[in-house]
């Protein structure tokens, strides 16, 4: 029989706790340095949100498939929250990931989320400053780092925080990678800051470069919207309202046919028999290969 179980860990890992002086909310952060030495340019960042979610993964991936996928040694910083309450988490990433919504709004949206009021959304311009202002500095004091060559990636509403940053900041991160981005979400308020951004790039102001994902399957109805909706009729009209292949596909179009500085790149990629939630690890593996392959870059396209 098995005895004396004990807790995993993860090698060149650890967690820092923090209280934001900007917001007051409280932050947990999960670390990867790699092994060895910094590069002379110190080495690069892969920040991540939804942290206590998502940590274990990249931070495997790295460890274990860097060094044959061809990836840079990177840090890699998840920001997430000091609770293992699911409902909690859920609740302090809704403000921190999200554009303002209205009451009227919330209204018409076909899912119901519980707990969710106008006044607990709209915080992701504050979550932007604290990223800013006070984590970067911190892992920059902990580990040399590189300041041209760090990237952020997030997930769903996470997806949407990545775009706010791209649009209002494009010269915040070297690369971008908004996952299934909740584009919806606030009668797609988000694309409010596409304008400028445009104008940004033909103007050779700004050259990100951007990797947009989509599980394929995201607006098909799957076995979990069957057991949430009353029926496959609602589920469905839930997929349409969302529109996340659509929308993804929409905007990577729109925006890898602008034309400005040669270092700017836009890629697109569908996974096609993923759903939201399962197309996680894809997102992720594909995002670091975009993030710090070294080898040729990968041609981008639909998944068979």
């Amino acid at each position: 029989m098995l005895q004396n179980g004990r807790v995993v860990t993860l090698p060149n890992a650890q967690f820092f706790d923090f209280t934001s002086q900007i917001t007051g909310r409280d932050h947990r952060l999960f670390v990867s340095i790699p092994p060895g030495d910094a590069p002379p340019e110190g080495f690069p960042v892969f920040y991540i949100f939804d942290g206590n979610g998502c940590f274990g993964t990249v931070a495997e991936i790295m460890r274990s498939r860097a060094p044959l996928d061809g990836l840079q040694p990177a840090v890699v910083v998840a920001i997430g929250y000091a609770t293992d309450d699911l409902m909690t988490m859920m609740a302090l990433r809704m403000k921190d990931l999200s554009t303002p919504a209205t009451s009227a709004w919330l209204e018409t949206v076909p899912f119901k989320i519980p707990g969710l009021t106008a006044e607990a959304t709209g915080g992701v311009d504050d979550f932007i400053q604290v990223l800013d202002a006070e984590i970067r500095p911190a892992i920059a004091n902990l580990i040399p780092v590189n300041a041209e060559n760090q990237t952020v990636m997030g997930h769903s509403l996470g997806g949407l925080a990545v775009l706010r940053i791209l649009f209002t900041k494009p010269d915040m991160f070297r690369t971008f990678v908004a996952s299934s981005p909740s584009i919806w979400w606030s009668d797609h308020a988000i694309l409010a800051d596409e304008v400028n951004f445009r104008t940004r790039i033909e103007a050779g102001e700004a050259a990100p470069r951007l990797l947009i994902n989509a599980g394929g399957r995201e607006q098909t109805p799957d076995a979990g919207a069957l057991r949430y909706f009353k029926n496959i009729a609602e589920a469905q009209a839930s997929a349409d309202f969302c529109g996340m292949v659509d929308n993804a596909r929409a905007l990577g179009e729109r925006l890898a046919a602008l034309t400005g500085d040669d270092r700017y790149q836009v890629e697109t990629v569908v996974f096609a028999d993923e759903g939201h939630g399962s197309v996680i690890p894809a997102a992720i593996s594909r995002g670091l290969q975009f993030a710090l392959g070294v080898d040729s870059p990968l041609e981008l396209k639909d998944t068979p």
